[in-house]
């Protein structure tokens, strides 16, 4: 991992507009990173996993392609041999996902064919169900964190996509607060004692605003920091806190055709820095997030490396780089499915210039998520469940 107190923190985003700082150019270098294969299981359409310890979690999703509705279940692998641990069937789903592991308990959220969210804690040792609970207003859960014995819950409200509740639960699955507001519910995440919640809100002549609301971690109490310009918006997909700011995702068809990174100091609302489309995919040395795939004329994504304090492009765009990065150290690990052939790869890069240092080729399987833990990098396809281990020559 990148060590703290170094100057630079990178950002790595999609798309080719930063802060209007000039990107380095670098020369390429030939490819230094090979991948074997440690092991391989079947788990169809898995989630890219959580590695606590020496096992993996993760959650499958078997059905109809683009179905309404699919059979789900939670899988516990080692994390060395690929030994097959304990399952959990969480039956028929419309979504299902495991949101973390910790204190010994996986949490994860459901959303059932009717539309009704649940928030799930089992035990990570044998899989067994703590609490469950359907957060107030009932309906699909857009965002699940954990904070020490804590577990908070954004979701949508009785009238779908006009209000929202955000719920806090303590250890065993009491609820502890609830607070709702007139807005849709988007995603969240925790920083210092606080809780920063994403939402909109549609007027009548259906401009859309997006709005970041910070939540007192203790009792609730809420303050409105930021409200975006009257220009039509959609939902915040994806947010982080590092750094003492707010990084988001948001798509500005106003500003053009994609996505817009936009980070906020929740101090004082003030927008400390954004480029208008560019996706934010993993900020620092310690978070990462999972984006959309913009694509380029030539098939993949392009990916930017962004300074996280100041914006300032520091490289890229890179084409046909894939999504998803899991960073380890001076390198960065993504998954690119290509849209004009059979061929798939984890790509390996460098990140302090983006550069490509390796590839491993998937062939007719598509790619789902990447993890990285220790020596290893897990990866999901449509099938199966990988874990290979880099070597740097």
């Amino acid at each position: 991992m990148l060590k703290r107190g170094v100057v630079a923190f990178f950002v790595i985003a999609l798309g080719s507009l930063g802060s209007g700082v000039a990107a380095q150019s670098f020369a390429a270098s030939p490819p230094t990173v090979t991948f074997t294969n440690r092991w391989s299981v079947n788990c169809p359409a898995c989630q890219a996993p959580i590695v606590v310890g020496s096992k993996l979690f993760t959650v499958d999703r078997v059905g109809p392609n683009g179905g309404q509705a699919f059979s789900s279940t939670v899988r516990t692998f080692n994390s060395a041999t690929g030994a097959v641990g304990w399952t959990h069937s969480l039956g028929t789903v419309s979504d299902s996902q495991i949101d973390a592991v910790a204190n010994g308990v996986v949490y994860l959220h459901t959303r059932a064919t009717n539309g009704t969210g649940h928030v799930i804690a089992l035990d990570a040792t044998d899989g067994r169900v703590r609490w469950s609970a359907v957060p107030p207003g009932r309906h699909g859960i857009t965002g699940v964190a954990i904070d020490g014995a804590n577990v908070f819950v954004v979701n949508e409200g009785r009238q779908v996509y006009t209000t929202l509740a955000v719920t806090r639960y303590d250890a065993t699955g009491t609820l502890v607060w609830t607070k709702s507001a007139h807005q849709s519910a988007g995603t969240l995440a925790l920083g210092d004692g606080n809780l920063y919640v994403w939402s909109t809100t549609l007027n009548a002549s259906d401009v859309q605003h997006d709005f970041l609301t910070v939540y007192g971690e203790t009792d609730g109490q809420s303050s409105v920091v930021f409200k975006a310009p009257g220009a039509p918006t959609s939902a915040v997909s994806k947010t982080v806190y590092a750094h003492g700011l707010v990084y988001a995702v948001e798509y500005t068809p106003q500003e053009g055709a994609g996505f817009g990174t936009l980070v906020i100091d929740p101090t004082t609302g003030a927008v400390a820095w954004r480029a208008n489309g560019a996706n934010v995919l993993a900020v620092g040395d310690t978070v990462a997030l999972d984006g959309d795939n913009h694509v380029s004329s030539s098939g993949g994504s392009q990916l930017s490396g962004y300074d996280a304090t100041t914006g300032a492009r520091l490289w890229g765009p890179r084409a046909n780089t894939g999504f998803d990065p899991a960073i380890v150290g001076s390198t960065f690990y993504t998954v690119y499915n290509s849209d004009f052939s059979n061929k798939s790869q984890v790509q390996a890069r460098s990140i302090t210039t983006g550069m490509l240092e390796g590839t491993r080729v998937f062939t007719n399987t598509a790619l789902e998520g990447i993890t990285a833990s220790g020596i290893r990098i897990y990866v999901a396809t449509s099938d199966q469940l990988y874990a290979l281990i880099p070597h740097t020559s």
